[in-house]
């Protein structure tokens, strides 16, 4: 609800990363494979559940036979908690189909990847011309290509020299009002 996000989330001053993650699970199935493979794998799961909620196909999520509220799944992509003092705000950019352009139907917009000090701006998503009305649509990248975004990104960052002063990390190990 709106109140629980309000007072016990965006109120809560304490270090973020190990309190909470608003994120869908995804359980290895038992194969071993690379982190790149796995993250791949987790990313086009990640792009599936986007395009389900935008669309609004998105399965309806049950507790003990009763439907659960699904407001908060908006959350989940393309949202932001900005601390501010003396409660953060939440800054929400994600549109289902009917709040979107015509320009933005398609697109999945962009993911962001950080490896080794270094950020990466990775598409979810490519044009695609060969659509049967003739017009350019996008379609969301394989496990294939977003595996090939992410090893160019790793394989890149590998590449620079890291001054391990300045990591993010340093940011979500102290609670929110420390640096405000």
């Amino acid at each position: 609800s709106d109140w629980w996000r309000k007072y016990a989330y965006l109120n809560d001053r304490s270090v973020r990363v190990p309190s909470e993650a608003f994120v869908p699970s995804f359980p290895n199935n038992g194969t071993s494979m690379s982190q790149l493979s796995r993250a791949s794998q987790i990313v086009y799961g990640l792009t599936s559940i986007m395009l389900k909620l935008r669309c609004g196909t998105f399965e309806q999520a049950y507790i003990k036979g009763s439907p659960v509220s699904m407001k908060q799944y908006r959350y989940l992509f393309q949202s932001y908690r900005r601390p501010e003092k003396p409660i953060d705000v939440q800054l929400r950019g994600f549109k289902t189909v009917e709040q979107l352009d015509l320009n933005e139907v398609n697109s999945l917009g962009h993911m962001v990847l950080c490896s080794n000090a270094q950020f990466y701006s990775i598409p979810l998503s490519v044009v695609d011309s060969s659509a049967d009305n003739g017009k350019a649509t996008h379609r969301p990248l394989t496990v294939k290509e977003i595996y090939g975004s992410i090893q160019h990104c790793w394989l890149d960052s590998n590449n620079h020299s890291v001054d391990r002063r300045f990591q993010l990390g340093v940011l979500t190990a102290v609670d929110r009002d420390t640096w405000t």
